[in-house]
């Protein structure tokens, strides 16, 4: 998401570099253990993700006026809206869109059915693509926020206005772990979709609190990134 809103470059050739990249190695395994390509979930969540944001940003994404002024709310609250209809309402919408490239015939793999394996497992990161997206448009505002945060004129001014946004993500990831992840197996995933965002969210506050741990990094994390 941050690669499109920042270069606005939605051409043919990366959509198909970056799911040739997410299946390859998945439509092998597949082929050579002859097991179906539901049982790599990973795979198809990854490239549902990537063409739903590429379909998302791509939309009037020549037109700067529409983008700059709303297109981009209006297409958040579209992208809000078909999620939760798809996936949190009962409408029968999901087996339509799915039932072309999912099956309901149980396998031995696959005893309930490929179409609801992805459907558990797209139900757990169904929210993922809109947070996706969100934290990728406020990328540049919340590190500008953090700049100017650290260039308050006293030293315990910075102190404390990170101490007390930490304190914030240690409560919320509190109750975080109080409530949903210590609850039982179904019930924590009833409701992973809608609070997994906190932990990642903690994560990345306090692994970037300050240029000290922004500067440092393990280069070769960083190098699988780019072509895992």
């Amino acid at each position: 998401a941050m690669y499109f809103y920042a270069r606005n470059n939605y051409c043919s050739g990366r959509l198909f570099q970056v799911l040739f990249r997410l299946n390859l190695s998945a439509f092998f395994l597949c082929a050579a253990m002859n097991r179906p390509y539901i049982l790599y979930y990973a795979c198809p969540l990854h490239t549902m993700a990537f063409l739903v944001t590429y379909g998302i940003l791509k939309f009037q994404h020549h037109n700067l006026n529409y983008q700059q002024r709303y297109g981009l709310r209006f297409k958040l609250i579209f992208l809000a809206i078909l999620i939760f209809v798809v996936w949190d309402l009962n409408t029968g919408l999901f087996d339509l869109l799915f039932t072309p490239f999912f099956s309901r015939t149980g396998t031995a793999a696959v005893p309930d059915g490929p179409l609801w394996e992805w459907y558990y497992h797209s139900h757990l990161h169904h929210w993922i693509m809109f947070a996706g997206i969100v934290f990728a448009v406020n990328y540049p505002v919340t590190t500008l926020l953090l700049q100017k945060m650290e260039t308050l004129p006293h030293w315990y001014l910075i102190h404390l206005v990170k101490g007390i946004t930490g304190l914030f993500f240690l409560v919320a990831l509190w109750i975080f772990i109080k409530g949903p992840f210590l609850s039982a197996k179904y019930s924590f995933d009833s409701t992973h979709p809608y609070f997994t965002f906190l932990p990642v969210l903690a994560y990345i506050y306090f692994r970037n609190i300050n240029s000290y741990m922004r500067q440092r990094h393990i280069k070769a994390l960083k190098t699988i990134g780019k072509f895992s």
